[in-house]
């Protein structure tokens, strides 16, 4: 089983209007094709503030958490280790693939080409 931040949650906690860049329902259609996912459900239960309530954890209680290194903090995953059998922190994806520098490149890339195009026009 694999839980999906919500749209709503994401916004809470990352407190900027532009995220998500990929929606939910595609997160989770992205993550139903993958052959060892059972199962995909979003999660919404954070505080109007941004703070995790846990209830799908307690509702589940699952034996092995998988979480993201800097996703939450300290006290946030005692709070987990608490409801799961196992805690299993993994690494950051590499910086350069995440979708915010995806888009940052391709962002990056399109203006200095606009801006190209505007100084020969200048000239």
């Amino acid at each position: 089983m694999v839980g999906v931040d919500s749209d709503r949650a994401i916004r809470l906690y990352k407190k900027t209007g532009l995220r998500p860049i990929v929606p939910q329902d595609e997160r989770c259609e992205m993550l139903s094709y993958q052959s060892c996912v059972d199962y995909v459900i979003v999660v919404d239960d954070v505080t109007e503030e941004g703070a995790w309530e846990f209830k799908l954890l307690d509702v589940t209680n699952p034996d092995v958490f998988i979480a993201v290194h800097d996703s939450y903090p300290k006290e946030q995953l005692r709070e987990i280790e608490k409801r799961c059998g196992t805690v299993t922190v993994l690494p950051r994806q590499a910086e350069n693939t995440s979708t915010s520098k995806l888009i940052e490149r391709a962002l990056k890339g399109h203006l200095e080409e606009m801006l190209a195009e505007l100084t020969v026009r200048r000239k």
